[in-house]
């Protein structure tokens, strides 16, 4: 069975998105949840559009169960989206 994650990496650098996913396998694995593999999309939502659930992918990984996990597994996505990003005071 493969769980697939969605978090909320709107204020999260690449470090910080991998640390989340590896806190909720642990959960996982300590609720005893059986599965071979998770698929993590960590989203942004700090874009100004009309409907304010409206995002896009920041990160991606896939962890598969019992293995090792480094920062380069994490796939960076829409860095041209990212640059867009418009703040209002």
């Amino acid at each position: 069975m493969e769980f697939f994650v969605q978090l909320d990496s709107t204020d999260q650098t690449k470090e910080e998105f991998l640390s989340a996913t590896k806190k909720v396998m642990a959960v996982l694995d300590q609720q005893g949840y059986e599965y071979e593999s998770i698929l993590f999309n960590g989203s942004g939502f700090d874009l100004e559009t009309k409907v304010k659930t409206e995002g896009y992918l920041k990160y991606s990984i896939k962890l598969v169960k019992d293995e090792v996990v480094k920062i380069g597994d994490v796939e960076e996505h829409n860095k041209d989206m990212q640059s867009r990003i418009t703040f209002s005071i």
